[in-house]
């Protein structure tokens, strides 16, 4: 409780004080836009994915809420590896637990979409990222 607050208000503090690019976004708002553009064809993924792909910080909240499935899971994979391999940051927020173990809270959640890519999301986001579990 008060993860996005708490991201919101870091946001505005820091990066914005610095005069730099962030896009802050609802894994639930964008996994129903990467599902709607899956229905129709598949043609706007690439144009929900843009935005994401190329801003400074991207700070991606609630991560694991909502229905999960392969598309948006891949997708995410897609985002990770992408913004990683060119250190691009990610601020991420999820009630869902990342741990370096096997079947974190995280990995169980999206193996929901693809059990395979969870894990790789997983390994990916715990060799590149810093987790920082907090509570309020």
């Amino acid at each position: 409780e008060g993860k996005t607050r708490t991201v919101v208000e870091l946001l505005k503090r820091v990066w914005l004080e610095e005069g730099k690019e962030f896009l802050f976004v609802s894994w639930p708002s964008w996994q129903n836009r990467l599902d709607a553009s899956h229905r129709y064809g598949g043609s706007g993924r690439l144009q929900e994915m843009e935005p994401l792909l190329r801003v400074q910080l991207l700070a991606l909240d609630d991560i694991g809420k909502g229905k999960v499935n392969e598309n948006v899971v891949t997708s995410f994979f897609s985002l990770v590896d992408h913004r990683t391999s060119r250190g691009q940051p990610i601020l991420l927020t999820s009630k869902y637990g990342l741990a370096r173990a096997e079947g974190s809270g995280l990995e169980k959640r999206l193996a929901e979409g693809s059990p395979d890519v969870a894990r790789d999301i997983c390994r990916r986001l715990c060799e590149f990222c810093f987790n920082s579990p907090f509570t309020l």
